[in-house]
């Protein structure tokens, strides 16, 4: 179930580089309409984001395939490596508080951990960019995963443990190299547990979701009535209930990608990223979220893909996928000319092309 997607190689094909469409009428429920209509997910949700905030946003589908329960505009949606970024942003404001620092190596943040001295010059940025040497391909293995999904101990526990397991070994990549890992993150959110004294999930609630105003935002599954999430069985949706210990990766990986939030408040995150920290982070924080590793396109920066002279973006663009294979989240931000394209699915076959599909067209229509 874990999913490693090639996350650069994706966006860069998705770089929405089609020319600009006449505004005319309902423009934007169109592009919505045929973007489900082509792909048939069980639901998709999409929004237009400006530095105001939402500008536009519409559903279509049901919660569960199958069934009449219609999705509706508030509901929650699974964020899956869109959360990579607010894990980055999360460490920014320790980072503003005078509580951390970009460069803090592995073996300083646990001194108390036998770092192997490859892991020498592994910085929390290194490892934010994924430049630190890091692979999943070792350690986050199917079988690994089934056995996390029932562990029931701390999860700050697992974090650190995980940490020791992974670091008294050598990298598994030359240190500058890019290699998109999972483990990157969570091994950040195990610093961020190590410097709060306290579990990444309540940091996150307390130092970001609350300055932002979100009050929807979870870890997991989401469960009550929202959209299910979908395995693609001869390419037939099959509602996963969410009580079920496979409904999500295991929760210790949440600092990589375990968020749900509604559409509304994950605007929020977004116009901050649009409004330069938005009196959360300041201009500062944010350049450094934003500013990739090298000069080539596209790059990785802290949580967010850059792909750079992108027409429609009038410049760069900022962006990310997200999925467990059983959700899809989709995300786009052009700095320039302030606005942003954000959307969500409950499937991760066909959400994932829907996703793609609708931020397309409605990119299109930006300038």
């Amino acid at each position: 179930m874990f999913h490693r997607r090639e996350v650069l190689a994706t966006l860069t094909l998705a770089a929405f580089a089609r020319p600009a469409i006449a505004k005319s009428g309902d423009y934007r429920d169109r592009a919505l309409d045929a973007a489900f209509r082509e792909h048939a997910p069980p639901a998709l949700a999409a929004a237009i984001v400006t530095r105001v905030g939402l500008e536009w946003s519409g559903v279509r589908g049901v919660r569960r395939f199958g069934s009449d329960d219609q999705a509706a505009i508030d509901d929650v949606w699974h964020l899956g490596s869109c959360t990579k970024a607010m894990t980055a942003a999360l460490y920014g404001r320790l980072v503003e508080q005078g509580r951390a620092q970009w460069r803090s190596t592995i073996q300083e943040l646990f001194p108390d951990i036998a770092v192997h001295p490859g892991w020498n010059s592994a910085t929390i940025s290194s490892l934010l960019m994924h430049r630190a040497g890091m692979s999943d391909s070792f350690w986050l293995t199917e079988d690994w995963v089934r056995m996390a999904q029932r562990d029931k101990t701390d999860l700050r526990k697992q974090r650190r443990d995980l940490v020791a397991q992974v670091v008294e070994r050598p990298p598994a990549h030359q240190a500058g190299s890019l290699e998109y890992s999972n483990l990157d993150y969570i091994i950040v959110g195990a610093a961020i547990e190590a410097i709060a004294a306290e579990s990444w999930e309540s940091v996150m609630r307390r130092d970001l979701f609350a300055p932002l105003g979100i009050e929807s935002g979870g870890f997991g599954a989401a469960h009550g009535r929202v959209p299910w999430p979908h395995r693609n069985i001869d390419t037939i949706p099959l509602p996963i209930d969410p009580d079920r210990s496979d409904s999500d990766n295991p929760a210790v990986i949440g600092p990589a990608g375990t968020v749900h939030m509604s559409l509304q408040d994950y605007a929020r995150f977004v116009r901050m990223m649009l409004n330069e920290g938005d009196g959360i982070l300041t201009r500062e924080t944010i350049q450094t979220l934003i500013t990739p590793f090298g000069t080539g396109s596209p790059d990785y920066a802290l949580g967010w893909v850059v792909v750079r002279d992108r027409p429609w973006a009038n410049g760069i663009m900022l962006g990310h996928e997200g999925t467990n294979t059983l959700n899809h989240a989709y995300c786009a931000i052009a700095p320039a000319i302030g606005k942003a394209v954000i959307a969500f699915s409950n499937d991760g076959m066909r959400g994932a092309m829907a996703t793609v599909a609708v931020a397309r067209s409605l990119a299109a229509t930006l300038t």
